[in-house]
């Protein structure tokens, strides 16, 4: 039987992890930074700018290229996702899995914590995304009711994917 820090030690062995500033850097080259924190997270520490949301509990289901219930233009190979989570944990283990699915993952050393010791930019929860984001949002959102309104298992206990 393993314990948490072997699995968490293996996942790491597994992945690139980056610093918040090498993180930074690698958006402005194509990369796709992901954050994975629950919103109490997001409001009492403020959002990382240009990074998309994605919370823990879907996040494999909406980046795995496979799936039905993917978004489609993050579950992708052909560019690096970078996870980000309150101090670098989650993001570690997600990042292995992710890599499974044949993604580029990557995650944030330190994470949210450490991004905002080391003084790099965090914005404010609330603030209404541009025009553009929110239709896609909203036209994302629909289809992800429409699918669990439908679904055998969206009931009691379902996943509700």
């Amino acid at each position: 039987m393993e314990t948490i820090d072997q699995v968490l030690a293996a996942a790491r062995a597994e992945i690139e992890r980056l610093t918040p500033r090498e993180a930074l850097d690698a958006t402005g080259q194509g990369a796709v930074l992901v954050d994975m924190r629950p919103v109490e997270q997001r409001r009492r520490d403020g959002l990382v700018p240009g990074a998309r949301v994605v919370d823990r509990n879907v996040l494999e289901w909406r980046l795995d290229p496979a799936s039905e219930h993917r978004i489609p233009d993050l579950a992708r190979r052909d560019h690096q996702v970078i996870l980000i989570c309150d101090e670098g944990y989650q993001s570690s283990l997600a990042a292995a899995t992710l890599c499974r699915f044949g993604l580029d993952a990557a995650d944030v050393i330190g994470g949210v914590q450490l991004w905002r010791e080391e003084g790099l930019p965090l914005g404010q929860l609330g603030k209404a995304p541009p025009e553009r984001d929110r239709s896609q949002l909203a036209a994302h959102e629909v289809a992800l009711r429409s699918r669990v309104l439908q679904s055998p298992d969206s009931g009691a206990g379902g996943t509700g994917l």
